[in-house]
């Protein structure tokens, strides 16, 4: 496997023509091809759903509030209209997010991030997002672009 896959960040710079980086979320769009697919994976989904429904995200682009009911759609139409397909957590996700999640102290933010660290290693794709914390998995053979 080969392609990209988008952080929730990317999504939401995608869905609002206000957010800063909408433009280059759309550069890095333009990257995708047959050959290195755009893919998408369910809880980057829920993530992208979670938080183009949140009324804080909305007062920040200037935009009207979306429903759940509104949402589904939405997203459903953006991925389609970005050719993305889901792609389903490759062999040794698990054990892989488990060890790149481990840590001494509590870190809410690292179980996330470990696990699409993980995905994208196993399934050798690149992870593009905006969030700069996703460095520490560089080392663990991460292929990451941040913008």
């Amino acid at each position: 496997m080969s392609g990209f896959l988008f952080d929730s960040n990317l999504w939401i710079a995608l869905t609002f023509a206000a957010h800063p980086l909408h433009d280059r979320a759309g550069e890095q769009l333009r990257r995708s091809s047959p050959t290195s697919p755009l893919s998408i994976i369910r809880i980057i989904e829920l993530s992208a759903l979670r938080l183009i429904t949140t009324p804080a995200v909305h007062r920040a682009f200037g935009v009207p509030y979306f429903s759940n009911r509104e949402a589904i759609p939405f997203l459903t139409s953006l991925f389609q209209q970005t050719q993305c397909s889901e792609i389903e957590e490759p062999k040794g996700t698990r054990e892989l997010w488990l060890r790149l999640a481990d840590a001494e102290s509590a870190s809410p933010k690292v179980w996330m991030d470990a696990y699409l660290a993980a995905v994208c290693i196993q399934g050798g794709l690149e992870l593009i997002t905006l969030d700069s914390d996703f460095l520490s998995f560089k080392l663990h053979g991460l292929n990451l672009t941040i913008l």
